[in-house]
C-alpha cells in the first residue's frame, strides 16, 4: 500500500484504510486453491484483465467529451455488476459441488 501515490488531502486516510483491509484479509489465511481450481482462477484473472482494458478504453474516449463523467460512472457500475454476477456463478457452482 505504501507504493500508492498520494493525491489530495484524504490520500493518507485512503492508504491507511487499504492497509487495514489488507491486514484483515491476512487473518483469514485465504488460499484461493482451496476455493477454486487453477483453471477457474485463471479464467477470473482473464475476466478482470478484460474488464480493466474495456473500461480504460471507454474512459479515455469519454473523458475527451466534457460532461460525461456521470455516464462513465454508470458504465463502471454496470461492468462491476456483470463481474460480480460472474463471480457469483463460479462461487455458487463451487459451493454446491462439495
Amino acid at each position: 500500500m505504501s507504493k500508492i501515490p498520494k493525491s489530495g488531502d484524504s490520500s493518507d486516510e485512503k492508504v491507511n484504510k487499504g492497509s487495514e483491509i489488507e491486514e484483515k484479509s491476512k487473518a483469514y489465511n485465504f488460499n484461493p486453491d482451496d476455493v477454486a481450481p487453477k483453471e477457474v482462477q485463471d479464467q477470473l484473472v482473464e475476466l478482470l484483465k478484460w474488464r480493466d482494458e474495456v473500461m480504460r478504453g471507454i474512459e479515455e474516449q469519454l473523458e475527451m467529451i466534457p460532461g460525461l463523467t456521470d455516464l462513465i460512472e454508470e458504465l463502471t457500475l454496470a461492468m462491476n455488476a456483470c463481474k460480480l454476477n460472474i463471480y457469483r456463478l463460479h462461487v455458487h457452482r463451487k459451493l454446491t459441488n462439495h
